[in-house]
């Protein structure tokens, strides 16, 4: 019974808190680099306490922060404090440094939004922006209206942030609207993707649910088969819509 595989792997992880943090002028620079600015500190004591556990990244309209042991309001103040100038110019060397050699799902993941997207889409490239834009970037987005919580047993917080703003219903997975798929080859590797859109923010309680089960399984599938695996899971509080892609290689 696979769901019951999934089940334990669900439990295993921490609460999960998600910001929506769009794009700006289509370019996913800023709100990647505020959630390195957020975390980052140079305070010992705050980056052993803060920083060096927490799981973070940041996709197409949200950035997500995944913690096992500290306290959601108190990790949420610290990702609200004011941001410190000597950081930013510290976190704009380092992504710079990162886009300086893209990895290839990195690239994978552009060529796949711009498939699916009527704009341009830009994930690699430096943006310029000043101490600042970024200020006021995160002033008005890390505000808990902007948020959704996933606590330690996976359930939403109902009492916290964008939750407690929408209509609460049963949710269907037959009322999705319907898959789209597409595919193309990059270097060898046909890249295979899965898209959907969603029509509330509801929705994505089962395309989460969705996703994870498929990249479980296909994990699972690939180490019986001593193959190599890597795929990706992504939806977006902004643009509405799931991907979710897997690769090949080609023989």
């Amino acid at each position: 019974d696979f769901s019951s595989f999934y089940s334990i792997y669900q439990k295993s992880k921490g609460m999960k808190l998600y910001i929506k943090t769009p794009f700006v002028n289509n370019n996913k620079f800023i709100p990647h680099l505020l959630e390195h600015c957020a975390l980052q500190s140079r305070d010992p004591w705050e980056y052993l306490k803060y920083s060096i556990s927490t799981n973070a990244s940041t996709s197409t309209g949200f950035s997500c922060f995944e913690r096992e042991d500290i306290p959601t309001q108190e990790f949420f103040d610290y990702l609200r404090m004011p941001l410190k100038e000597e950081i930013f110019n510290q976190e704009l060397l380092a992504i710079a440094k990162e886009l300086e050699k893209p990895s290839l799902w990195q690239r994978v993941y552009e060529k796949i939004l711009n498939q699916i997207s009527s704009k341009k889409i830009i994930t690699n490239k430096i943006q310029k922006v000043s101490f600042t834009q970024l200020q006021d970037y995160h002033n008005k987005r890390y505000q808990e209206e902007y948020t959704l919580l996933i606590n330690k047993d996976w359930k939403i917080d109902k009492n916290w942030g964008i939750w407690k703003q929408i209509k609460h219903q049963q949710l269907d997975i037959k009322n999705l609207t319907k898959i789209n798929s597409g595919s193309f080859s990059y270097r060898k590797e046909l890249q295979y993707f899965l898209w959907t859109t969603y029509s509330s923010i509801e929705d994505i309680l089962v395309l989460d649910y969705i996703g994870d089960l498929l990249e479980s399984y296909w994990l699972y599938d690939a180490s019986l088969h001593s193959r190599y695996f890597y795929s990706a899971f992504d939806w977006s509080f902004w643009d509405q819509y799931m991907i979710l892609s897997h690769s090949w290689t080609l023989e």
